[in-house]
Order: C-alpha cells, then sequence, then structure tokens
C-alpha cells in the first residue's frame, strides 16, 4: 500500500537453526509421578536459503509488484527407544519409536497498490501457494520389529489473497489494516499395520483427507518520531 517513486528490487535470505526435543527413553512411574528418569534428546536442523524476494514498478498513482515468498520450511528426524511406564496396580510401554517431517510452503504472486487520494491508498495481492508435507512415524517391539507406521502426505496448491488500505493521518502517525487468506490444502492421515505386526498379521490401512488454512486481520499503528 506504499507508493514508491522508483523501480525497487529486494531480496532476503535467511539462517535458520531450530532444535527438537524428545524423549530418549527411560522410566515413568506414577503415585507419585516421577518422569525423572526419561531422558531427553535433541534434534538439530539449519536451513539457509531465499525467502523473500521482489520487484516494484511504480507508475503514475498505482504500483505493482511481483513477489516470491517462503511461508514455511521446516525438517526434523529422530529416534528413541521404549519407555516403561510403572502405574502401581499395572505396567504399560511406550514402543521404540523412528521420525521424521518435512513440510514447506511457497508463494508466487502479484500485489498492486493504489493512490485513491493524498492521504489514502489501497492495496490488494494475489499468489499461488504451493504446500508440501511428508511424515512418517514407525513404532517397533523391544526386538526391532516394526509393527505399525503413521504418515502424513500432502502435496496440494491454491490461491492466496489479501486486501488492505492505509491512512496517512499526518506526518507522524499512519493507519493501516489487512484482509489476507491463506489458501487451503489438503493432506492425507494414513495409519497402516505391517506384516509383521503380531496383533495384526494382515497389512491394514486406514486413512482420512484433512484441511487447513490460515485468516489473519491485523490493524496496525505507526509514526515517526518528532525532531527535537
Amino acid at each position: 500500500m506504499t507508493i514508491l517513486r522508483t523501480q525497487e528490487f529486494a531480496i532476503e535470505a535467511r539462517y535458520t537453526n531450530y532444535d527438537t526435543p524428545f524423549p530418549v527413553g527411560g522410566s515413568v512411574s506414577f503415585a507419585p509421578f516421577d518422569d525423572g528418569n526419561v531422558e531427553e534428546g535433541i534434534s538439530s536442523e539449519s536451513v539457509f536459503q531465499p525467502s523473500f524476494a521482489s520487484w516494484v514498478a511504480p507508475f503514475d498513482g498505482w504500483t505493482a509488484a511481483i513477489y516470491y515468498q517462503r511461508l514455511a520450511d521446516f525438517e526434523t528426524s529422530f529416534s528413541a527407544d521404549s519407555i516403561t511406564i510403572d502405574a502401581g496396580s499395572f505396567s504399560d510401554l511406550i514402543f521404540p519409536v523412528r521420525s521424521s517431517l518435512e513440510f514447506d510452503i511457497q508463494n508466487i504472486g502479484v500485489a498492486v497498490g493504489v493512490e485513491l487520494t493524498d492521504n489514502v491508498s489501497v492495496g490488494a495481492s494475489i499468489a499461488h501457494s504451493q504446500f508440501n508435507l511428508r511424515s512418517i512415524t514407525v513404532r517397533s517391539l523391544l526386538d526391532g520389529t516394526e509393527f505399525n507406521q503413521q504418515r502424513q502426505v500432502g502435496d496440494d496448491d491454491g490461491v492466496a489473497f489479501g486486501v488492505g488500505a492505509l491512512w496517512r493521518i499526518n506526518d507522524q502517525w499512519n493507519v493501516g489494516l489487512a484482509y489476507r487468506r491463506g489458501a487451503q490444502f489438503n493432506y492425507r492421515a494414513i495409519n497402516e499395520t505391517l506384516p509383521a505386526n503380531p496383533a495384526h498379521p494382515n497389512p491394514a490401512s486406514s486413512s482420512r483427507v484433512l484441511t487447513c488454512r490460515t485468516l489473519s486481520a491485523p490493524v496496525w499503528l505507526f509514526g515517526r518520531p518528532t525532531p527535537g
């Protein structure tokens, strides 16, 4: 919604390092509850890549832009041993597990800003949004036999759009508002028993389609310091 007077090209690269804690194995007891024997591990991953790029061209009273945006990029993987549960009257076991996840969302879009008056401008954007999700969690018996796996699989695209307005109250204060609607994505969640499952020797699979979407409507007030 800001109306530029000259062409502008921008690119942003981002380095992200994140840690995912998970229980490595151990034991838990109840009455009283005590999880002090559960060991914790950390899966560390890092990503360095372009996260935003845009080209903006001004015209008489309006501005056009083309942009690329990486909204999300996350991956992790870990393996954990079993956790025994002592509840006093009974005992149970959380089976060993290995798990991995890859997830990203990318947008390529265009935007337009129009100066209605010297103090008011409006804008709109529309983008093609690409969604990718791959995750798997495999559970095994104590002897290493894998008996169950759960997967999430998504490879979808959609349209995201936004509209907004900017009011320049005076030389010091501006008020803006916007409405953004993310693309709608479908992904499949799958639960499968594996051939080595002793309780279910005949492999079986069940799945369902889930939907995700983001909405936001921010309002902001910003100003410039008054010269002293």
